[in-house]
């Protein structure tokens, strides 16, 4: 008859069905966390799957833990029947952890599977990650995907993980019709000991990074990364009510259709140079005049009618003139020191800066209609409040500590779903110091040449990308791709960093100036994705090769897509690695088709290694996809993710050799399918309209859909067979 093994220790659950062979572990709130996990089968080759009914008895045992009496053991023998050897598992249970160890005396593998769950929002809130791998790469996914280097499941709301140790190899699978993810794991005889354990992970950002943490909320003003153009880095101090308004239009027309959002005011408005003076009446409450004669309430409002969001720039710690506020109240000032941002910086820990002043500033702001806003000059003023802290009205309070305060009113005044971007700075002091009160955080210097692009971009990235989409968005400055700062590899660098990695997408040159070969850069970027990362630490690259790995997991396909850049002066060449570089099974004997996204190639069909050549300062941005035995996509036209951001869903009919599916097209712009034909099938010219053009290499056609006024487009493309290859 069967029974049911039990054994609990402070938070863990293990109860083993002797009947169905397998076990469910449950963890506090978390609920059930294994479920029906059990040994699928022995992996050396011609051995048939290991029956436990085969064994005639089985027996438990349970007890606690000899050495230090923290924690309890749980143990599973079965032994007789027609199987010589005996099989015995050991379920061994502390505060954080529990183990699995079998004891099988033959020299099989053996692997389990079964479901693994964490969080309460599994492929939103809680997605595979790697706690602890190394290498110069960013990773990056889209949805649930994973590859075999993922060993946890960390959930967002909780900033808690589960890590699997021990294992040979784990592989975590998102099922779209459980809405859960499928582990499997392989335990390797050539282990001391055929064990797996599950540790929980509680606070891991808050502890790894020692920060303030709170999950990234995706309920504010854009929800996702947004996408938009700002004055400064564009037209800088010509910056004014009509140089906005006529980007405006012009992104509203151009660019508004691919997913551009919004329109950034940077400090133009009340900034005429860097010496941090103006003119008599010119200050945070009121605009330069000269530059926005209607004020920049009417500059929402015209912005708002173009279907756009409005964002401005505030520095709401300084300011470049005595206001009304410091007059009337002249204990509010810390010091007077002339900076590019501003004279007169103000006392953090001063009860009128935090009561009055910070809630009129921003009241003002939503007044006036902007919807999201960008607060500089954090650094400086943290610099000034630790050099002047001893004239600080509440000298108790560290200078950390009052500007959190002062943030934490700004946002209680304009509302937790309001998007608040910190210009924070270069040190990861500036930047974590209020980051969770905070939607995105700037974290680098200006970006115009390439050198910045490197050291500001690329650099910091590089540093802080764990944050991003977990805590908050990282905003990798503005996207400036003009020839005065260009060449063309240079340009399709920048934009494929930023878009492989779903960084908020910010327009810094005037577009209506823009080559119309740069603008299309634009639009294969736009709108950035919900992109996270897959490696939780901070990181750093070699200064010659940028490897970006992006898995994308969609109900109707998971593919890759690899970004290498080369940062050097000279060409270089690049041998990719599936296995290491796109993190793909090892064992797995499969081929890969890889695309050249840029330059519109289909390069072939790969087992292991992808030889390229890149020129100095330049990117190729490949897709990977599994190849199957009938047609497929390897590529589309509309997007860097090749697919991710338009394809709705995929159809393949077997029995009527029919590709379908519908994507979500940019109207009067002609999509582009590229799909991969095995020689045994050929498109059928009586059942497709469509125009097919031959890429030059086997097996790979481009099917042009003209898209004529409509958003979304249902394409079909039939097939005939033949039986020989």
């Amino acid at each position: 008859m069967a029974q049911t093994a039990y054994a609990n220790y402070k938070g863990f659950q293990v109860s083993y069905d002797t009947g169905t062979h397998r076990f469910d572990v449950r963890y506090g709130a978390m609920g059930t966390i294994l479920e029906s996990v059990g040994v699928e089968q022995r992996t050396r080759r011609g051995a048939e799957a290991l029956d436990l009914d085969a064994f005639s008895e089985t027996t438990w045992t349970s007890g606690e833990e000899s050495e230090n009496g923290h924690g309890i053991w749980l143990r599973v023998r079965y032994s007789g029947g027609s199987i010589r050897n005996e099989l015995v598992l050991t379920f061994r249970l502390t505060c954080d952890t529990i183990s699995v160890i079998y004891e099988w005396p033959g020299e099989e593998d053996l692997r389990l599977s079964g479901r693994i769950h964490w969080g309460v929002h599994p492929a939103v809130d809680t997605f595979p990650v790697n706690l602890n791998r190394t290498g110069f790469d960013l990773r990056a996914a889209l949805g649930p995907a994973s590859g075999h280097a993922e060993n946890a499941l960390f959930d967002r709301q909780s900033d808690s993980a589960l890590e699997i140790l021990d294992c040979r190899f784990v592989h975590l699978v998102y099922d779209w019709d459980l809405n859960d993810y499928r582990i499997r794991l392989q335990i390797s005889s050539q282990d001391k000991s055929q064990t797996f354990r599950i540790r929980v992970h509680h606070r891991v950002y808050q502890e790894r990074f020692g920060i303030a943490y709170k999950p990234y909320n995706r309920k504010n003003t854009f929800g996702t990364p947004p996408a938009g153009w700002m004055t400064w880095y564009a037209v800088q101090f010509d910056a004014c009510e009509d140089t906005v308004l006529e980007n405006a239009r012009w992104m509203a027309s151009h660019l508004k259709p691919y997913g551009a959002t919004c329109i950034w005011v940077d400090w133009e408005w009340y900034h005429k140079d860097f010496t941090g003076t103006h003119r008599e009446g010119v200050d945070v409450f009121h605009p330069d005049l000269e530059r926005y004669p209607r004020g920049l309430a009417h500059v929402a409002a015209e912005i708002k009618k173009l279907g756009l969001i409005p964002a401005l720039w505030i520095g709401a710690s300084n300011d470049v003139n005595q206001t009304d506020f410091i007059r009337d109240n002249p204990g509010v000032v810390l010091c007077v020191k002339p900076s590019w941002c501003g004279s007169y910086f103000l006392d953090p820990s001063h009860p009128k800066v935090l009561c009055e002043y910070i809630p009129a500033a921003f009241r003002q702001l939503l007044d006036w209609g902007y919807q999201a806003l960008k607060w500089d000059c954090f650094p400086i003023t943290l610099q000034l409040c630790d050099e002047n802290h001893g004239r600080f009205h509440d000298q108790g309070l560290s200078s950390e500590e009052a500007l959190r305060r002062l943030v934490q009113k700004a946002r209680d005044t304009v509302g937790e779903d309001f998007y608040m971007l910190s210009c924070s700075g270069a040190n990861f002091r500036q930047s974590t110091m209020a980051m969770d009160l905070f939607d995105a955080m700037r974290i680098g210097g200006d970006i115009f040449t390439w050198d910045e692009f490197v050291s500001q971009c690329i650099d910091r990235v590089m540093r802080y990308y764990a944050f991003h989409n977990i805590v908050c968005l990282n905003d990798p400055d503005n996207l400036v791709i003009r020839p005065q700062y260009n060449t063309d590899d240079e340009a399709i660098s920048r934009v494929s960093l930023v878009g492989l990695l779903g960084l908020p997408v910010t327009y810094g040159d005037n577009l209506p100036a823009l080559p119309e070969d740069r603008v299309a850069l634009l639009r294969r970027v736009t709108p950035p994705l919900n992109i996270h990362p897959l490696d939780i630490r901070e990181n750093t690259f070699d200064g010659r090769i940028v490897k970006i790995w992006l898995s994308i997991c969609m109900p109707y396909e998971q593919w890759h897509v690899l970004g290498m850049m080369n940062v050097q002066d000279h060409p270089d060449e690049v041998l990719v690695n599936l296995q290491a570089d796109v993190n793909l099974d090892q064992e797995d004997p499969a081929e890969y088709l890889v695309f050249d996204f840029w330059n519109k190639h289909y390069m072939g069909s790969f087992r292991e290694t992808v030889p390229i050549r890149l020129r100095a300062h330049a990117t190729r941005v490949l897709s990977v996809r599994r190849k199957l035995n009938r047609p497929q996509i390897v590529s589309t036209s509309r997007h860097i993710s090749q697919g991710a951001m338009e394809i709705q869903s995929i159809t393949w009919d077997n029995d009527r050799h029919i590709l379908s599916g519908i994507s979500s097209a940019v109207a009067s712009e002609p999509y582009e399918l590229f799909i991969h034909i095995p020689k045994n099938y050929s498109v059928d010219p009586e059942q497709s309209n469509y125009e097919t053009l031959e890429d030059g290499l086997d097996g790979v056609c481009r099917i042009v859909f003209p898209v004529d006024g409509k958003q979304a487009v249902s394409w079909e493309i039939a097939f005939t067979k033949t039986d020989t290859v």
